[in-house]
């Protein structure tokens, strides 16, 4: 009876991580790059190296911008912005690889018991190597202070890519809210970058 109770637990826990690894929506930030392949010239930034900027702070960071939509920033501007926060590019860098290794190994256990979701096969290769990108990545990673549309942060996520010298911002949250508000965030990159921008989006 107990091995009987033990094969079902397993075989619900199977299926419950089949199914987060199987929805587009459901990859975590860590590691959402969308598509069951690694894009080297299309790399998801982690939340691990977004930083928001709060509300009672964001005329500092208007004052920084200078009505630019973006600005590499240096250690004493992340001190006015975040006063007690301390910023470790080696660490921001680990999360980003551990998180998607852990995911890749989800993904490989579920190919493993099940062997015909050839697609986990597939999403587990792809944050390997978005994992092994990450561990080749020179540190320090360069600070940037960027002007972003949101609707609600408190009920959304930040998806943040870089193509190249480009970094798009997407946020998408809860709400029904009339109009964009406008937010301040601290992205870390491996690269200068030469543009900026981003989007929001509600779901009601």
């Amino acid at each position: 009876m107990t091995r009987l109770i033990f094969s079902l637990l397993s075989s619900l826990i199977f299926m419950a991580a089949a199914s987060t690894c199987l929805g587009e929506a459901s990859l975590p930030a860590s590691s959402a790059f969308e598509g069951d392949y690694f894009n080297p010239y299309a790399v998801s930034i982690s939340n691990s190296r977004v930083y928001i900027v709060d509300s009672e702070n964001t005329a500092i960071a208007e004052k920084m911008l200078v009505g630019a939509v973006f600005s590499a920033v240096t250690a004493t501007d992340l001190k006015n912005l975040f006063k007690y926060t301390e910023f470790n590019s080696s660490e921001m860098l680990q999360r980003q690889a551990s998180d998607a290794e852990a995911y890749a190994k989800t993904c490989e256990a579920i190919f493993k018991a099940f062997p015909n979701k050839v697609r986990e096969q597939r999403i587990a290769k792809a944050h390997r190597d978005y994992a092994l990108y990450t561990r080749q990545i020179a540190v320090p990673l360069k600070p940037y202070l960027i002007q972003v549309k949101v609707y609600s942060i408190g009920t959304g996520s930040f998806r943040v890519t870089l193509y190249g010298q480009d970094l798009r911002i997407e946020h998408g949250s809860l709400g029904h809210s009339g109009a964009a508000n406008t937010a301040y965030i601290v992205v870390f990159v491996e690269r200068e970058i030469s543009s900026a921008g981003s989007s929001a989006s509600q779901a009601r």
